[in-house]
């Protein structure tokens, strides 16, 4: 059956443990699918090519997980593949609640939360495998599988990778490392619900990243940005991470920016009238693990079928 779905602009795709296999996929696995967690961001600015941030307050940042309590972070590595796992002990568990900050929820997915839409059992199985020791305390690597089908999630039990040939993007392989940020950040996206990991342990809280309806935002530039909170980076840890050895693959994604309630005026980044016309497909930016799609104006998907495929 044949359809279409209108995406408002604004969209963003989650990265990291809040994203989804689904979410490296074509505009039905993303959108349609509702397996693929996705957030918004206020549109009141003028430049809707320049992502608005908001200060993130500092009672939040004075319950950042960092350094060694804070957990690893994921990075998918083989889309539409599988390993040979190792299962997790049958007892490990995880903690499905933890403390919340005003305007959201926090549980181990992203159901339920305000502004998030679509849900991925990633995170919860990451968790499982951090209670379970982390990989390696079951294998010689720091791979993981997870199916978001069949739920299955476990190590893999070597570097023997197989990718299918079809283009279902149910399972993939990820890896984990830890965290390259040593402060808490200060920008989060305006309008959106943002995760980050609290002293307190447990499942990331959810925070609602709010300053007003942004109507001005200046200060425009290009900032580094973590899609797995979503939050921005320090351009001293983003100028220098690469995911791979002739670092021409930013590990997080440089994107045009603008800081809310900031007088200071500056040119557009991108050209508007020309990215009113772009579809959500065509709207990607940078980093290789983000997988955030980010939609400048409403569009229309094209879809056939409301079953995932097999």
């Amino acid at each position: 059956v044949a359809g279409a779905v209108v995406v408002a602009a604004g969209y963003f795709l989650y990265g990291g443990r809040h994203s989804s296999p689904y979410c490296r996929g074509n505009d039905q696995d993303r959108f349609v699918s509702g397996q693929c967690p996705r957030g918004t961001s206020s549109q009141s600015h003028t430049c809707k090519t320049s992502i608005p941030l908001c200060q993130i307050p500092t009672s939040v940042k004075s319950r950042w997980a960092l350094g060694s309590s804070a957990p690893p972070q994921v990075d998918v590595s083989f889309d539409k593949s599988f390993c040979s796992a190792v299962p997790l002990p049958e007892d490990t568990d995880v903690n499905t609640t933890s403390p919340v900050s005003t305007g959201a929820a926090a549980t181990n997915s992203s159901t339920d939360i305000l502004g998030v839409e679509g849900e991925s059992g990633l995170d919860a199985c990451f968790r499982r495998i951090i209670a379970a020791g982390g990989c390696s305390a079951h294998t010689p690597t720091n791979m993981f599988v997870f199916d978001e089908d069949s739920s299955a999630c476990g190590c893999c039990s070597s570097l023997q990778v197989t990718t299918v040939e079809s283009e279902n993007f149910a399972s993939a392989v990820y890896t984990y490392r830890q965290p390259a940020i040593s402060s808490a950040p200060d920008h989060c996206i305006s309008g959106s619900t943002m995760f980050y990991p609290d002293v307190a342990g447990g499942a990331d809280v959810a925070h609602a990243c709010e300053c007003g309806s942004c109507e001005t935002c200046g200060a425009g530039n290009t900032r580094y940005m973590d899609w797995s909170g979503p939050f921005v980076i320090p351009d001293s840890v983003g100028t220098v991470s690469f995911a791979d050895g002739s670092k021409t693959q930013p590990l997080y994604d440089p994107v045009e920016t603008c800081l809310c309630n900031d007088g200071a005026a500056y040119q557009c980044g991108l050209d508007q009238s020309a990215m009113e016309s772009s579809s959500a497909a065509s709207a990607l930016v940078g980093g290789v693990f983000s997988s955030n799609v980010v939609v400048f104006s409403s569009v229309l998907v094209m879809f056939v079928g409301l079953v995932r495929r097999g």
